[in-house]
């Protein structure tokens, strides 16, 4: 899911698809609309309108984007290697686990408050 960007089929077909790689395959992606003119069209969102938060980085998780690309495409080696790590040191917990999804962050709160102190005239990626 691409929360910052939306295309017709016919443009996403234009340029074949995501290519056949594993990382970076949105930027890709976006690298090949761009390369006509007419295909980019930025919409400001207005803040109250904002429907998507991407969490990334300071709350003890991880993302494949957080690891630098190698030539090699050894990305996916190393974000095994990291997760092995944090479960040696006891940072993540092994075995059966029972999941409670909540945020540790009231961002309905966080993004009231914004929105009320007339905070943002739009967003762009």
């Amino acid at each position: 899911f691409h929360g910052g960007s939306s295309w017709t089929r016919p443009l996403f077909t234009s340029v074949r698809g995501y290519a056949h790689i594993n990382y970076g395959y949105d930027e890709e992606l976006e690298t090949q609309f761009e390369k006509d003119p007419q295909n980019r069209v930025i919409n400001d969102i207005a803040p109250q309108d904002i429907y998507y938060i991407y969490r990334q980085g300071g709350h003890n998780s991880y993302h494949l984007s957080d690891f630098a690309r190698d030539e090699a495409g050894n990305e996916y080696d190393r974000v095994a290697a990291f997760v092995q790590s944090q479960a040696e040191r006891g940072q993540i917990e092994r075995g059966h686990i029972e999941l409670t999804p909540r945020w540790q962050t009231d961002y309905t709160s966080l993004v009231r408050d914004f929105l009320h102190a007339g905070n943002g005239t739009g967003a762009r990626k």
